[in-house]
């Protein structure tokens, strides 16, 4: 097994680090660099993975443990949480993916637009968790309303 001591802005990780440490360092890095988290849902309603990225995402604290579905659904905006909830029932009665954008009432940074994706996991051709991720994407929302804005105004 090889070893390598990767670096961060926030500072490198103590000692050296087995394959799978590094694997793991940089699936983290890459989740915080893009603003991306990642999860999993069982079949009953729980979440059973949050990344470290999700809990930051949302602004909910890690030592809390991972939100309910009902705890993450209140961070939601209200006019996505019925979509969601809906799209979360699609999922696991069809087997289907999903791909949605929905805005969240983040407590410090306000309203923040997400694109996430998922899909079902099967075992015996049962539906037992979801799988996915979610995406910060306000920075780019923002500059393409910019950018219909000038061409609007552009264009009058």
């Amino acid at each position: 097994m090889t070893t390598h001591t990767p670096s961060t802005p926030s500072g490198p990780p103590k000692g050296p680090l087995t394959d799978l440490e590094r694997s793991e360092f940089y699936l983290r890095e890459g989740e915080r660099l893009a603003h991306m988290g990642s999860w999993s849902l069982r079949a009953d309603g729980i979440f059973d993975y949050w990344s470290p990225e999700t809990f930051v995402i949302f602004d909910f604290d890690p030592s809390e443990g991972i939100p309910t579905l009902t705890q993450w659904l209140a961070a939601v905006h209200s006019d996505g949480r019925d979509l969601l909830t809906k799209t979360i029932d699609k999922m696991f009665r069809e087997g289907v993916r999903c791909d949605v954008r929905y805005w969240v009432d983040h407590p410090k940074k306000g309203k923040r637009m997400m694109h996430s994706t998922g899909e079902p996991v099967l075992e015996n051709g049962k539906v037992t968790r979801l799988i996915g991720n979610k995406l910060d994407i306000t920075e780019q929302e923002n500059a393409l309303q910019e950018v219909r804005r000038l061409k609007d105004e552009l264009y009058k």
